[in-house]
């Protein structure tokens, strides 16, 4: 609370709904825990070690329960804007939904495109969702922006496009 209180007395742009913004914060801290500890993981022991394995399947039980959250936190309120909580609270529910692999991303890609033409989210984060979305459903992405790990060579590839002739011209 000090810390909120601080913030709002030194900027332009103070947190208008703090309730909100904790909440956020707090997704977004779960959201975040343990990609480091992954990427340690899988130098240490390989990407598809038991170790990595294991803590991708707690990531993934933190999601679930991120995602169930967000959606109880967004059913009493309308996507979070940065006038009213802050540009950092307004990303978690950004990254909550990216990180998610059961529909809420197409579901929010209309919510994130608006966010996107009001400036408060670079066009990049949009792209990242529909290549996101549409490699969770398994076709080819349109923008460029994912890569996978191809077993044969142990190494990251770029996920298959959609048109590699059209991926500048939709990336304007």
């Amino acid at each position: 609370d000090r810390l909120v209180a601080a913030f709002n007395a030194k900027t332009d742009s103070p947190i208008k709904d703090v309730a909100f913004a904790k909440a956020l914060w707090r997704l977004a801290a779960w959201d975040q825990a343990f990609f480091l500890e992954v990427g340690i993981a899988a130098r240490k022991t390989g990407m598809k070690s038991s170790v990595v394995e294991a803590l991708w399947k707690l990531k993934l039980l933190i999601s679930k329960r991120n995602q169930a959250d967000l959606e109880a936190l967004l059913a009493n309120r309308s996507w979070p804007r940065v006038a009213q909580v802050g540009q950092d609270a307004a990303m978690a529910a950004y990254l909550i939904v990216m990180h998610s692999e059961d529909g809420l991303q197409k579901k929010y890609l209309p919510v994130i495109k608006k966010i996107c033409e009001a400036g408060e989210l670079p066009w990049i984060r949009y792209a990242l969702m529909v290549d996101r979305s549409r490699q969770n459903d398994n076709v080819p992405q349109r923008y460029g922006t994912h890569t996978r790990f191809n077993e044969k060579t142990k190494a990251a590839e770029l996920y298959p496009l959609e048109d590699e002739a059209k991926v500048d011209e939709w990336r304007k």
